[in-house]
């Protein structure tokens, strides 16, 4: 008897955070200039000019902006607002006699991720075959192989992963243009660094690895005569699993940001 089973599927997030986007940025960066200078006021320290314009705001608002060192970009949004497919595929075969059975199957399985130049494959056989030789005389063999195939950026958008993009994506700020006008990336330097989790999936190399397993038993059985219900059973197995990764940075020019300018 042969079987097939397979699934063709698209991925997406449902559900993503809500960030200030731009000018609602640059507004709240003002009011919080406002509070300090209320302290500052009280305290007779002179008053901390604006670092934004309320005709900067409304130009980012309005999309009539020219400076181009301002903008209003979603980077979370562009980080996971991906469409990603992913399919799987299984063919079963099984079969045999009264003294012989059999049973194999094959699949596959790949994967895009969400986040660019992100993904997983992995390939998978099994075969089990059980055999009566006499009476009193059985084998059986068992053997599966899989390999497993991953790749990321070089920044890997892993949370365990230092200045992932997922971590540089939440403290970008949402008032910077995603390319300066000369086409580099802007990147705002945070207290850790500076980061662009765009141009980290996008520019900063990979990191791929391959990981391969093969699990192999036999087993023979030996029925006891004379003595009903007495087997004598020898099983030896093989296991072996290799993996090897391979990873390339690319440093990355980019154009410098801060938050006032």
């Amino acid at each position: 008897m042969v079987s097939y089973n397979g699934a063709v599927t698209r991925n997406e997030n449902t559900r993503f955070p809500k960030f200030l986007d731009g000018p609602d940025y640059m507004q709240w960066y003002n009011k919080g200039t406002d509070m300090d200078n209320d302290y500052r006021e009280h305290t007779g320290a002179g008053p901390t000019p604006y670092t934004y314009t309320q005709e900067q705001i409304d130009a980012v608002r309005n999309g009539t902006n020219t400076n181009p060192m301002l903008g209003n970009t979603d980077w979370l949004g562009l980080l996971l607002d991906n469409k990603a497919y992913s399919q799987q595929h299984n063919v079963e075969v099984r079969g045999g006699t009264d003294k012989v059975k059999y049973f194999t199957t094959a699949g596959m399985l790949s994967q895009d991720g969400v986040v660019k130049n992100t993904g997983f494959k992995r390939y998978n056989v099994r075969a089990n075959v059980q055999a009566e030789l006499s009476e009193l005389l059985t084998v059986g063999m068992n053997i599966a192989a899989r390999q497993q195939q991953g790749r990321t950026p070089g920044i890997s958008p892993d949370n365990t992963a230092y200045m992932n993009p997922f971590y540089q994506a939440v403290r970008m700020l949402p008032n910077m243009p995603m390319y300066s006008p000369d086409g580099y990336p802007v990147s705002y330097y945070s207290n850790a660094g500076w980061i662009n989790p765009i141009a980290s999936v996008e520019r900063s190399g990979f990191q791929n690895s391959e990981s391969n397993v093969f699990n192999g038993q036999m087993n023979i059985g030996l029925k006891i005569p004379y003595v009903k219900g007495l087997e004598v059973k020898l099983v030896t197995a093989y296991d072996k699993t290799s993996t090897e990764n391979k990873g390339w940075l690319t440093p990355m020019k980019c154009a410098a940001a801060t938050a006032t300018r």
